[in-house]
């Protein structure tokens, strides 16, 4: 993940950054994890759901949780970079510009 954090005046931050399709996929199967523990699925004990059927269940949703997860990661480390507190804070961010292309998120 590449970020680079610029102040732009006292009260705006603009960051940029790239997600890449790895980090994507790492929280695709961390939250996969997770949500395999507490599922309950017919054929299957509650718990020992296996990944692959919980990504198969729920596949999309799954795909935004992660990139969601991405983002808020992305601005956590921005305002660490720029020495930034919570409390500083003012407001949720902004996101002007978010494309996806085939390696990630721009």
């Amino acid at each position: 993940m590449n970020i680079t954090a610029t102040k732009k005046d006292t009260a705006n931050v603009l960051v940029t950054a790239k997600i890449e399709n790895a980090d994507i996929e790492k929280n695709i199967n961390k939250t996969a994890k997770q949500l395999a523990k507490t599922q309950t699925v017919d054929g299957f004990r509650k718990g020992k759901v296996p990944v692959v059927i919980i990504k198969k269940m729920y596949g999309e949703k799954l795909q935004q949780e992660a990139e969601s997860e991405a983002i808020n990661e992305i601005v956590q480390n921005a305002k660490k970079e720029l020495d930034i507190k919570d409390e500083d804070v003012i407001g949720d961010p902004v996101f002007k510009k978010f494309e996806k292309v085939d390696d990630g998120i721009e």
